[in-house]
């Protein structure tokens, strides 16, 4: 997978509990359905393009300016972000 971004920050990526079991019911669904492997190593892919380049992976939507940040919106198949 990619190296840390350009100014080698590399970011924390946290869930809340309920994301957490969202991707758990999604993930066991996807084995009953032959794709879980797929939907794990896509899952991998997104949370460590996430860590090493938040800034660049996938494409701005908009700016939350009172919190410094830029919403992104990103798909790794069979995933979205």
């Amino acid at each position: 997978m990619s190296s840390a971004g350009a100014s080698g920050e590399e970011f924390e990526v946290h869930n809340s509990a309920s994301i957490a079991r969202a991707f758990v019911r999604l993930q066991r669904r996807a084995a009953r359905e032959g794709r879980g492997v797929e939907v794990l190593e896509a899952a991998k892919e997104m949370y460590e393009r996430i860590r090493t380049s938040a800034r660049e992976f996938g494409e701005p939507l908009y700016r939350l300016p009172a919190l410094r940040m830029e919403i992104r919106c990103a798909v790794i198949r069979p995933l979205c972000a």
